[in-house]
């Protein structure tokens, strides 16, 4: 019996036209994926914000629409709305996703003219949130630091450093404590040495600039206690060793100085003889023996600042030091003849005068880099403050 050749595979022509169709069925499928079911979440909710400023609530809606919402789209929502291929579609037949508790219509974006720089935006926010000086607007800064995280945004040291030092110079000291509480999320944590320094000094800046009224240094005290117990946490620890300078904030003089500094400045406003009194002497004593093993030869020696202008380095040398010397010396003459170390702590004292006011040479001998730098002078204005006499 002879075998018939069955009809080859190649051969098979669909009567149904459906290769005609790719686009109408492509166009089914993105419905059913984005329209009729739960959208499947990259990063869950998107943060929202609360303003009491019509222009920072502009800014944070446009961050919001352009910046977080495509950063917590999946891949195949995120070619939908960046592909121009796709945006004609988009603009005929809008398509919905669930995010959270929202439901956001997609919308075509062109990386090129609709994205903002998340940099330049962030700051704006914070230049913004500095103007109003309004709690209820700086509390948008750690949702929009989480947001911006989530949606893959990610920065350098020196930025942290931007914006811990324009968040402090707005008063706003106690939103970088809930921004660091909330490290996983915000993404600041205290692994850079640098990071530390503004952060400890954004709360200083403070107490300089009430007077040092006795109800700032209880809050900036407070606030500095508080940083230094989350220095051990294990995701601060984590961020340390993954740093770039790799040194321990805990061992660093003029991290304890700072406290120093605050402590006995609280102790000179009480009443002699009283409990609170007594209490406030005890934490002085501390932090005054937790300082002194720090201060060996090696932490009086310059950092490294490659291609900086003296002054800018002189800057930052007196921001670290100016709050060490206060702290010594208001603790020598608080204590008087009970001072732990008394010959250790006068010697201190006396080179830490001298490393002032070579600063303080520099930053006035340099005008070319101090002009510069001049919003980065703090140090020249603190040693003013502080009311340091280096001349006789």
């Amino acid at each position: 019996m002879a075998l018939t050749k069955s009809p080859s595979y190649a051969s098979f022509r669909c009567l149904c036209n459906c290769s005609r169709r790719p686009q109408t069925l492509q166009h089914r499928t993105i419905q059913r994926l984005f329209c009729t079911s739960a959208t499947r979440r990259k990063h869950g909710a998107i943060p929202s914000f609360q303003t009491t400023s019509p222009d920072l609530n502009t800014l944070l809606s446009t961050i919001r629409s352009k910046i977080l919402l495509p950063g917590h789209l999946n891949i195949a929502q995120q070619k939908l709305v960046y592909r121009a291929k796709n945006h004609a579609m988009l603009r005929t037949d809008p398509v919905s996703v669930e995010i959270g508790d929202e439901t956001f219509q997609l919308e075509p974006i062109d990386r090129t003219h609709d994205v903002p720089d998340s940099w330049d935006s962030l700051l704006q926010a914070i230049d913004l949130m500095k103007k109003t000086q309004r709690g209820e607007d700086w509390r948008n800064l750690g949702r929009l630091l989480a947001g911006m995280r989530k949606a893959g945004r990610r920065w350098k040291t020196w930025q942290w450093e931007k914006i811990v030092r324009d968040t402090g110079d707005g008063g706003a000291y106690w939103v970088l404590l809930e921004c660091v509480r909330s490290c996983e999320r915000t993404g600041l944590t205290l692994g850079s040495i640098r990071v530390v320094r503004e952060i400890m000094w954004a709360g200083r800046t403070n107490a300089v600039r009430s007077g040092w009224d006795e109800m700032s240094k209880m809050k900036v005290l407070r606030y500095l206690e508080e940083i230094c117990l989350l220095l051990p946490a294990r995701r601060h620890r984590e961020a340390l060793v993954n740093s770039e300078e790799k040194i321990d904030p805990q061992r660093q003089p003029d991290i304890i100085g700072v406290i120093l500094e605050l402590a006995t400045a609280r102790l000179d406003s009480l009443e002699n003889g009283t409990e609170t009194a007594s209490e406030a002497q005890k934490d002085v004593e501390m932090y005054l023996k937790r300082l002194l093993p720090t201060l060996g030869d090696s932490s009086l020696e310059s950092p490294d600042f490659a291609n900086a202008p003296p002054g800018l380095t002189a800057n930052y040398e007196l921001l670290r030091w100016v709050p060490v010397y206060k702290g010594l010396e208001s603790a020598r003459k608080l204590l008087g003849n009970g001072t732990p170390h008394k010959e250790v702590v006068d010697r201190k004292l006396g080179e830490l005068s001298k490393r002032l006011e070579t600063c303080r040479t520099i930053i006035v001998d340099d005008n070319e880099g101090s002009e510069q730098h001049k919003s980065r002078r703090r140090g020249l204005e603190w040693l003013k403050e502080a009311n340091i006499n280096h001349s006789a």
